[in-house]
């Protein structure tokens, strides 16, 4: 990704524009906060940003004090280069060769996940996939921003997939015990965080009716998302096609858990679920916190 910075709009712009259409490059531009109609006056592409608090900049570290400047961002969100605007084409192949360098340096980064296969006894799996089949799943929405409040709505564009809420006391108490003595060594032994406490669980179905799917996000944005450290997902079955997980930030290398194997990941990574085209995953789907940090 490529950031273009202001300073000299102009040269920003026609370096955006010298880089074509097959790159992922946002211009942003540091006009005063007094001219909120700044944008109308600099002939900029229609989607440029207006940094007039310059926060973008200050996040990249970068600034444009002394003219036009370039960083280049790779897809862990990480300033690789940063160039100042003198020769637009000279810049231009710059970033161009900064790119493809990029792209062979993150070819092969896996992502900081742990798989524990057998997180789940096989009866405590088979008992959890009657739960599902017994109950009345509903789909769920994504966290949204309403009105200046966090709020889950349904978008089919961005997530389709079907849960249901284990409520029922015991099963709550013998998943936390099975599950809770497969994973938890784990993650102390992995990642040094010691779990006292899973969100809950719930049971997610995607779909190849619908091409269930979950768009690329973080699990720990907001306030009430905050306390999760950990996220878990553990396959119930493998009788599908599709469904991958993946990690933008990383390898574009697909991760598919084996049936009662479970995927541990930070809940501060960006991941999604792709699109299942065959049969259903189910899934079982919780998040390991330390109960002291949640308000």
């Amino acid at each position: 990704m490529v950031v273009l910075a202001g300073g000299d709009p102009a040269k920003a712009v026609a370096v955006h524009d010298r880089l074509g259409p097959g790159v992922d490059r946002h211009l942003v531009v540091d006009a005063p906060a007094d001219a909120p109609d700044a944008a109308d006056h600099l002939d900029l592409p229609d989607e440029a940003f207006l940094d007039q608090s310059r926060q973008v900049q200050q996040a990249w570290g970068v600034t444009t004090a002394t003219g036009p400047t370039v960083a280049v961002v790779d897809r862990a969100v990480r300033v690789a280069s940063v160039h100042a605007i003198d020769d637009v084409d000279e810049v231009a192949a710059t970033v161009s060769d900064d790119l493809a360098d990029l792209q062979d340096r993150h070819r092969d980064v896996p992502p900081p996940v742990l798989f524990v296969p057998a997180a789940i006894s096989a009866g405590m799996a088979d008992r959890v996939r009657r739960a599902w089949a017994d109950a009345d799943p509903r789909p769920t929405g994504v966290e949204t921003t309403a009105d200046g409040r966090r709020v889950e709505a349904l978008d089919h564009l961005r997530k389709r997939r079907r849960d249901h809420v284990v409520e029922e006391p015991e099963l709550l108490r013998a998943l936390t015990r099975d599950v809770g003595r497969r994973v938890v060594p784990e993650v102390r032994k992995a990642f040094g965080f010691s779990t006292t406490a899973f969100e809950g669980f719930k049971v997610g179905a995607y779909d190849a009716d619908d091409e269930g799917f979950f768009d690329a996000h973080r699990d720990n944005l907001s306030p009430a998302t905050a306390h999760r450290r950990f996220a878990l997902s553990l396959n119930l079955d493998d009788d599908y096609d599709g469904g991958e997980l993946v990690f933008p930030e990383y390898a574009d290398r697909p991760l598919r858990p084996a049936a009662r194997e479970a995927l541990v990941f930070s809940g501060s990574l960006l991941h999604a679920v792709r699109p299942v085209t065959r049969g259903r995953r189910l899934v079982l789907l919780s998040f390991l916190f330390d109960a002291g940090s949640r308000g």
